[in-house]
Formats: structure tokens, C-alpha cells, sequence
């Protein structure tokens, strides 16, 4: 009898622990629930961050018209850069430059939207599809922001593979060229 007075009192014991465990466990569920955690902040803050640098672009000019580049996707600016050139490129590749130990092409924007090269130069390194890009770009005029009041769709007679939006500020018209535009060039 001893032996089922202790196995009984074992199984009482472990049925008492067990509604103990879970007890705590719906305790420390119901603070979670109550408390956000700081990682969930954190993440919040990201996202925001993140959907705020989509809405700023790097804005130029270039022969009186203004045109604007993603700032997210910009990694250097360059006044200047050592172009190397070489026979048959397309008449939008200028040359080539050494960028850490590999041969960059450099992309005249001018060209793609049939204007004259700009007479003040500025070489933007973008990352496109993760390779490193240069283009030959204006006068750097400033950053702007995107808003739901300064941005419009592309009108039906400009290029929509070039342009992705078109921004109205300071009464001028900025063109915001579509990086995904020069992964076609790339290739």
C-alpha cells in the first residue's frame, strides 16, 4: 500500500505542477499581449523610415529641364570621374571607369531623353539589381519629396518605361526616371 500512496501523491504532484506551468504560461502570454515589445517598435519605425527615404529623390537640371532620381537608390555622387573609352558602345555609354577593382559603365542620361550633354557634369553611382552603375547626370538642384499634393502620373506623350511619376514643386515640372529603365541597358 505504501507504494500506491507514494504513486498516487506523485501523480497529484505532477498534475499540480503541470496546472501551475500553464497558469504561468496564460499569466506571461496575457503581458505580452498587454506590453509591445520593443523589437515590435523597432520594426514599426523601420517600415516608416523605410516608405519615407521611397518618397525623396535626388532632383537636376539638365538644359533647363528638371529630372529627379530615387535617393534610396544613389550610393555616391562624383564631380568627377577618369573615363575610359572604348569603340562600338551605343552612343548613351560614354566609357567606362575603375570602381573598386572592376570597370563601371557610365550611362549619359542626356542622350536617353534626347537632350545635349549638360555642361555641368555630376556622375551618380547607382545600384541597380545589385551592380553598381554610373550615370552622367546635371546640375544637382537639391532633394525632394514626394507627397500625395506634388505628385501625378506620367502624361500619355512621355515615355512610361523612362519615367515612373512626374512631380509638380517650386513651379516646375521634375521627371522621376524609373531606375528599372537601365537594368534593360545593362543587359
Amino acid at each position: 500500500m505504501r507504494d500506491e500512496l507514494r504513486f498516487d501523491k506523485f501523480i497529484d504532484f505532477l498534475k499540480k505542477g503541470k496546472k501551475e506551468r500553464k497558469e504561468e504560461k496564460e499569466v506571461k502570454e496575457e503581458r505580452e499581449v498587454k506590453i509591445p515589445s520593443k523589437k515590435e517598435e523597432i520594426k514599426v519605425y523601420e517600415k516608416e523610415e523605410k516608405e519615407e527615404k521611397e518618397k525623396e529623390f535626388l532632383f537636376f537640371e539638365i538644359n533647363k529641364e528638371f529630372y529627379a532620381l530615387p535617393l534610396k537608390k544613389i550610393k555616391e555622387i562624383y564631380q568627377n570621374v577618369e573615363i575610359i573609352t572604348s569603340s562600338e558602345l551605343p552612343s548613351y555609354i560614354i566609357g567606362f571607369t575603375k570602381f573598386k577593382k572592376n570597370m563601371i559603365p557610365i550611362v549619359d542620361i542626356s542622350k536617353i531623353l534626347n537632350l545635349e550633354t549638360p555642361e555641368k557634369k555630376n556622375y551618380v553611382l547607382l545600384e541597380i539589381e545589385g551592380k553598381p552603375l554610373f550615370i552622367l547626370i546635371g546640375d544637382i538642384k537639391g532633394i525632394i519629396r514626394e507627397t500625395e499634393e506634388n505628385a501625378f502620373d506620367v502624361p500619355f506623350n512621355l515615355d512610361k518605361e523612362i519615367f515612373q511619376k512626374m512631380i509638380y514643386e517650386d513651379d516646375k515640372l521634375i521627371g522621376c526616371i524609373n531606375i528599372n529603365y537601365f537594368s534593360k541597358i545593362k543587359k
